[in-house]
Protein backbone atom coordinates (compact mmCIF):
# COMPACT_ATOMS: atom_id res chain seq x y z
CA UNK A 1 0.00 0.00 0.00
CA UNK A 2 1.31 3.20 -1.03
CA UNK A 3 2.02 6.09 1.61
CA UNK A 4 -0.79 8.38 -0.35
CA UNK A 5 -3.47 5.39 -0.43
CA UNK A 6 -2.65 5.11 3.23
CA UNK A 7 -3.50 8.61 4.23
CA UNK A 8 -6.23 8.33 2.24
CA UNK A 9 -7.68 5.57 4.07
CA UNK A 10 -6.96 7.17 7.34
CA UNK A 11 -8.77 10.33 6.63
CA UNK A 12 -11.84 8.23 5.01
CA UNK A 13 -12.07 6.16 8.42
CA UNK A 14 -11.49 9.52 10.51
CA UNK A 15 -14.53 10.81 8.19
CA UNK A 16 -16.38 8.05 9.06
CA UNK A 17 -15.72 8.03 12.76
CA UNK A 18 -16.72 11.26 13.63
CA UNK A 19 -19.76 10.89 11.52
CA UNK A 20 -20.87 7.84 13.69
CA UNK A 21 -20.12 9.52 16.89
CA UNK A 22 -22.05 12.42 16.06
CA UNK A 23 -24.95 9.90 15.23
CA UNK A 24 -24.32 8.51 18.55
CA UNK A 25 -24.13 11.94 20.46
CA UNK A 26 -27.41 13.23 18.69
CA UNK A 27 -29.56 9.55 19.32
CA UNK A 28 -28.07 10.15 23.03
CA UNK A 29 -29.79 13.25 23.27
CA UNK A 30 -33.12 12.35 21.61
CA UNK A 31 -33.38 9.85 24.01
CA UNK A 32 -32.32 12.36 26.83
CA UNK A 33 -34.72 14.82 25.63
CA UNK A 34 -37.65 11.95 25.91
CA UNK A 35 -37.03 10.99 28.89
CA UNK A 36 -36.95 14.18 30.47
CA UNK A 37 -40.50 14.93 29.22
CA UNK A 38 -42.16 11.42 30.30
CA UNK A 39 -40.34 12.09 33.86
CA UNK A 40 -41.91 15.49 34.67
CA UNK A 41 -43.59 15.47 37.73
CA UNK A 42 -47.10 16.15 37.31
CA UNK A 43 -48.75 17.97 39.90
CA UNK A 44 -51.02 16.09 42.86
CA UNK A 45 -54.52 16.15 42.09
CA UNK A 46 -56.72 18.82 42.80
CA UNK A 47 -58.99 18.34 46.40
CA UNK A 48 -62.63 19.09 47.66
CA UNK A 49 -61.98 21.62 50.55
CA UNK A 50 -64.18 24.00 52.38
CA UNK A 51 -66.58 24.31 49.42
CA UNK A 52 -64.31 24.70 46.38
CA UNK A 53 -61.77 22.37 44.73
CA UNK A 54 -58.17 23.60 45.56
CA UNK A 55 -54.79 23.07 44.15
CA UNK A 56 -52.41 20.86 45.92
CA UNK A 57 -51.15 22.99 48.04
CA UNK A 58 -54.61 23.96 48.87
CA UNK A 59 -54.63 27.02 47.54
CA UNK A 60 -57.84 28.35 45.14
CA UNK A 61 -57.65 27.24 41.34
CA UNK A 62 -56.97 30.45 39.60
CA UNK A 63 -57.42 29.89 35.87
CA UNK A 64 -57.02 31.55 32.12
CA UNK A 65 -58.81 29.79 29.12
CA UNK A 66 -57.45 28.09 26.44
CA UNK A 67 -58.87 26.10 23.69
CA UNK A 68 -58.13 23.43 21.46
CA UNK A 69 -59.73 23.76 17.59
CA UNK A 70 -57.67 22.67 14.28
CA UNK A 71 -54.79 21.16 16.24
CA UNK A 72 -52.90 24.13 17.42
CA UNK A 73 -51.39 23.94 20.74
CA UNK A 74 -49.77 27.27 22.31
CA UNK A 75 -45.97 27.51 22.49
CA UNK A 76 -44.24 26.59 26.05
CA UNK A 77 -43.20 30.03 26.08
CA UNK A 78 -47.14 30.65 26.31
CA UNK A 79 -48.11 28.39 29.15
CA UNK A 80 -44.87 29.38 30.53
CA UNK A 81 -46.19 32.72 30.91
CA UNK A 82 -49.54 32.19 32.00
CA UNK A 83 -47.69 30.77 34.99
CA UNK A 84 -44.84 32.65 36.03
CA UNK A 85 -45.35 36.03 34.89
CA UNK A 86 -49.40 36.02 35.74
CA UNK A 87 -48.81 33.69 38.18
CA UNK A 88 -52.04 31.24 37.30
CA UNK A 89 -52.39 27.71 38.46
CA UNK A 90 -54.56 26.18 35.95
CA UNK A 91 -56.18 26.33 32.40
CA UNK A 92 -59.41 25.76 31.60
CA UNK A 93 -59.22 23.56 27.85
CA UNK A 94 -61.83 23.41 25.73
CA UNK A 95 -61.19 20.73 22.99
CA UNK A 96 -63.45 21.21 19.74
CA UNK A 97 -64.76 17.75 18.07
CA UNK A 98 -67.85 19.01 16.58
CA UNK A 99 -67.84 21.45 13.26
CA UNK A 100 -65.37 24.05 14.96
CA UNK A 101 -62.35 21.53 15.49
CA UNK A 102 -61.53 17.68 14.85
CA UNK A 103 -62.61 14.04 15.45
CA UNK A 104 -61.22 13.39 19.09
CA UNK A 105 -59.08 10.87 17.33
CA UNK A 106 -57.35 13.53 15.50
CA UNK A 107 -57.22 15.76 18.36
CA UNK A 108 -55.43 13.31 20.80
CA UNK A 109 -51.62 14.45 19.75
CA UNK A 110 -52.38 17.71 20.26
CA UNK A 111 -53.91 17.41 23.63
CA UNK A 112 -51.20 14.94 24.41
CA UNK A 113 -49.21 17.54 23.81
CA UNK A 114 -51.14 20.32 25.85
CA UNK A 115 -51.20 17.97 28.79
CA UNK A 116 -47.48 17.48 28.73
CA UNK A 117 -46.78 21.85 28.51
CA UNK A 118 -49.42 22.08 31.06
CA UNK A 119 -47.58 19.85 33.49
CA UNK A 120 -44.08 21.15 32.86
CA UNK A 121 -45.28 24.48 33.89
CA UNK A 122 -47.03 23.12 37.04
CA UNK A 123 -50.70 24.34 35.71
CA UNK A 124 -53.41 22.19 36.21
CA UNK A 125 -55.10 21.32 32.61
CA UNK A 126 -59.24 21.03 33.08
CA UNK A 127 -60.12 19.20 30.27
CA UNK A 128 -63.64 20.15 28.67
CA UNK A 129 -65.29 19.58 25.53
CA UNK A 130 -69.24 21.07 24.34
CA UNK A 131 -70.81 21.94 21.38
CA UNK A 132 -72.65 25.37 21.05
CA UNK A 133 -73.55 27.36 24.07
CA UNK A 134 -77.23 26.41 26.09
CA UNK A 135 -76.94 22.91 24.19
CA UNK A 136 -75.30 19.86 24.47
CA UNK A 137 -74.86 16.89 22.08
CA UNK A 138 -74.90 13.55 23.76
CA UNK A 139 -73.51 11.21 21.41
CA UNK A 140 -70.12 13.52 20.64
CA UNK A 141 -69.62 13.23 24.37
CA UNK A 142 -70.06 10.00 24.96
CA UNK A 143 -67.13 9.38 22.22
CA UNK A 144 -65.20 12.09 23.51
CA UNK A 145 -65.34 10.40 27.00
CA UNK A 146 -64.79 7.44 26.34
CA UNK A 147 -61.70 8.13 24.74
CA UNK A 148 -60.52 10.85 26.92
CA UNK A 149 -61.60 9.93 30.43
CA UNK A 150 -59.27 6.84 30.44
CA UNK A 151 -56.72 8.36 28.78
CA UNK A 152 -55.48 10.70 31.10
CA UNK A 153 -56.57 9.24 34.49
CA UNK A 154 -53.01 9.03 35.82
CA UNK A 155 -52.09 12.32 34.91
CA UNK A 156 -52.93 13.39 38.43
CA UNK A 157 -52.79 17.30 36.76
CA UNK A 158 -55.40 16.89 34.77
CA UNK A 159 -59.16 16.81 35.65
CA UNK A 160 -62.57 17.26 33.70
CA UNK A 161 -65.46 19.28 32.99
CA UNK A 162 -67.80 17.46 31.38
CA UNK A 163 -69.48 20.14 29.30
CA UNK A 164 -70.45 23.70 29.02
CA UNK A 165 -73.85 25.81 29.58
CA UNK A 166 -75.71 22.49 28.30
CA UNK A 167 -79.56 24.64 28.77
CA UNK A 168 -80.82 28.08 28.13
CA UNK A 169 -83.68 29.86 28.86
CA UNK A 170 -85.03 33.00 30.26
CA UNK A 171 -84.70 35.30 32.11
CA UNK A 172 -81.42 33.71 33.24
CA UNK A 173 -79.78 30.90 31.41
CA UNK A 174 -79.19 27.99 34.08
CA UNK A 175 -82.50 28.15 36.01
CA UNK A 176 -83.53 25.09 37.94
CA UNK A 177 -86.63 24.33 35.73
CA UNK A 178 -84.43 24.63 32.49
CA UNK A 179 -82.33 20.85 33.97
CA UNK A 180 -85.60 18.70 33.30
CA UNK A 181 -85.38 15.17 34.35
CA UNK A 182 -84.06 14.00 30.54
CA UNK A 183 -80.90 16.17 31.14
CA UNK A 184 -79.98 15.24 34.55
CA UNK A 185 -80.37 11.75 33.41
CA UNK A 186 -78.41 12.32 30.22
CA UNK A 187 -75.35 13.95 32.48
CA UNK A 188 -75.51 11.50 34.95
CA UNK A 189 -74.63 8.73 32.35
CA UNK A 190 -72.10 10.70 31.06
CA UNK A 191 -70.43 11.04 34.92
CA UNK A 192 -70.69 7.59 35.21
CA UNK A 193 -68.62 6.82 31.81
CA UNK A 194 -66.38 9.05 33.21
CA UNK A 195 -65.89 7.86 36.61
CA UNK A 196 -65.72 4.65 35.47
CA UNK A 197 -63.06 5.96 32.90
CA UNK A 198 -61.11 7.87 35.79
CA UNK A 199 -61.96 6.27 38.86
CA UNK A 200 -59.55 8.97 40.97
CA UNK A 201 -60.09 12.23 38.69
CA UNK A 202 -62.05 15.05 39.70
CA UNK A 203 -65.24 16.04 37.36
CA UNK A 204 -67.15 19.44 37.53
CA UNK A 205 -70.72 18.53 36.65
CA UNK A 206 -73.57 21.06 35.41
CA UNK A 207 -70.75 24.18 34.60
CA UNK A 208 -74.35 26.46 34.50
CA UNK A 209 -74.34 29.82 33.20
CA UNK A 210 -76.01 31.21 36.18
CA UNK A 211 -76.78 30.24 39.52
CA UNK A 212 -80.48 31.72 40.13
CA UNK A 213 -82.59 32.47 41.34
CA UNK A 214 -81.68 31.05 44.94
CA UNK A 215 -79.38 28.92 46.91
CA UNK A 216 -82.20 26.52 48.29
CA UNK A 217 -83.74 25.73 44.40
CA UNK A 218 -80.07 25.00 42.70
CA UNK A 219 -79.47 22.99 46.39
CA UNK A 220 -82.98 21.09 45.76
CA UNK A 221 -81.93 20.44 41.54
CA UNK A 222 -78.55 19.20 42.62
CA UNK A 223 -80.18 16.85 45.21
CA UNK A 224 -81.20 14.94 42.38
CA UNK A 225 -78.15 13.96 40.70
CA UNK A 226 -77.73 10.75 43.00
CA UNK A 227 -74.89 8.79 43.99
CA UNK A 228 -71.87 11.53 42.80
CA UNK A 229 -69.12 11.45 44.81
CA UNK A 230 -68.47 15.01 45.82
CA UNK A 231 -64.93 14.33 47.33
CA UNK A 232 -64.08 14.42 43.92
CA UNK A 233 -66.79 16.36 41.54
CA UNK A 234 -67.89 20.20 42.03
CA UNK A 235 -70.65 21.96 41.03
CA UNK A 236 -69.51 23.94 37.68
CA UNK A 237 -70.77 27.50 37.39
CA UNK A 238 -70.55 30.81 35.72
CA UNK A 239 -70.67 33.85 36.85
CA UNK A 240 -73.19 36.31 34.63
CA UNK A 241 -76.02 37.98 35.85
CA UNK A 242 -78.54 35.54 37.06
CA UNK A 243 -75.06 34.45 39.34
CA UNK A 244 -74.30 38.65 40.00
CA UNK A 245 -78.08 38.62 41.96
CA UNK A 246 -78.17 36.02 43.90
CA UNK A 247 -74.81 37.56 45.52
CA UNK A 248 -72.43 36.42 47.62
CA UNK A 249 -74.47 35.27 50.37
CA UNK A 250 -76.38 32.68 47.61
CA UNK A 251 -73.13 31.81 47.04
CA UNK A 252 -71.71 31.13 50.66
CA UNK A 253 -75.19 29.21 51.26
CA UNK A 254 -74.42 26.74 48.72
CA UNK A 255 -70.88 26.20 49.27
CA UNK A 256 -71.99 25.14 52.31
CA UNK A 257 -73.54 22.06 50.95
CA UNK A 258 -72.01 21.43 47.82
CA UNK A 259 -68.33 22.30 46.24
CA UNK A 260 -68.33 24.82 43.65
CA UNK A 261 -66.15 26.06 41.04
CA UNK A 262 -66.40 28.57 38.91
CA UNK A 263 -65.46 28.38 35.33
CA UNK A 264 -66.31 30.94 33.69
CA UNK A 265 -66.68 34.82 33.50
CA UNK A 266 -66.49 38.25 31.60
CA UNK A 267 -67.19 41.72 31.24
CA UNK A 268 -65.98 42.55 27.24
CA UNK A 269 -68.29 40.71 25.26
CA UNK A 270 -71.34 41.73 27.37
CA UNK A 271 -73.82 44.52 27.80
CA UNK A 272 -73.10 44.89 31.30
CA UNK A 273 -69.83 45.43 31.42
CA UNK A 274 -70.21 47.68 35.03
CA UNK A 275 -71.67 44.97 36.47
CA UNK A 276 -69.33 42.13 35.94
CA UNK A 277 -65.98 44.30 35.68
CA UNK A 278 -65.19 43.09 39.14
CA UNK A 279 -66.46 39.57 39.27
CA UNK A 280 -63.16 37.88 40.39
CA UNK A 281 -62.81 39.77 43.56
CA UNK A 282 -65.68 38.22 44.86
CA UNK A 283 -64.44 34.67 44.78
CA UNK A 284 -61.30 35.86 46.08
CA UNK A 285 -63.70 37.16 48.98
CA UNK A 286 -65.74 33.77 49.26
CA UNK A 287 -63.21 31.49 48.09
CA UNK A 288 -64.58 30.12 45.57
CA UNK A 289 -61.59 29.05 42.79
CA UNK A 290 -62.41 30.44 39.69
CA UNK A 291 -61.26 30.84 36.25
CA UNK A 292 -61.42 33.55 33.48
CA UNK A 293 -62.55 33.32 30.17
CA UNK A 294 -59.69 35.12 29.06
CA UNK A 295 -56.36 33.65 28.23
CA UNK A 296 -56.92 32.47 24.56
CA UNK A 297 -54.05 33.58 21.76
CA UNK A 298 -53.60 36.25 24.02
CA UNK A 299 -54.06 37.22 28.08
CA UNK A 300 -54.22 40.82 27.96
CA UNK A 301 -57.03 41.04 29.72
CA UNK A 302 -55.92 39.43 32.41
CA UNK A 303 -52.67 41.07 32.65
CA UNK A 304 -53.52 44.38 32.33
CA UNK A 305 -56.69 44.50 33.52
CA UNK A 306 -58.30 42.37 35.86
CA UNK A 307 -55.12 40.91 38.27
CA UNK A 308 -53.93 44.29 38.34
CA UNK A 309 -57.92 45.21 39.50
CA UNK A 310 -57.26 42.11 41.69
CA UNK A 311 -54.30 43.70 43.46
CA UNK A 312 -56.15 47.09 44.13
CA UNK A 313 -58.81 44.91 46.08
CA UNK A 314 -55.95 43.61 48.43
CA UNK A 315 -56.13 40.11 46.80
CA UNK A 316 -52.78 38.92 45.77
CA UNK A 317 -51.08 35.17 45.70
CA UNK A 318 -47.56 33.77 45.27
CA UNK A 319 -46.58 31.84 42.29
CA UNK A 320 -46.80 28.40 41.91
CA UNK A 321 -44.10 27.27 39.01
Amino acid sequence: MSMLHAANSATSCAIVGSRVFFTAVIAVLIVVCTMTTALAVDRGRVKVMNGTVVSDRNTLLRGARMQLLKGAVAPDSYWRYLSATLRLNAVRYGVKTDQLGRPVAQQLPALDLAVNRASANNLYLMISNSTKSGTYDLAELRAFWSVVAPRYKNRSHVFYEMTNEPVKGGPHWGAPEQFTDKVLADLKSIYVLMRNGAPKTHIVLFTTANIWPDCASWAALIKKMKKIDWSKASVGFHHYNGTHKIGEAGLQCLKRQYPLLMTETNYWTIPDRAILRNALSTYEKVRISWFSLDGSGSAHRLENEIIPALRRDGYTWSPEN
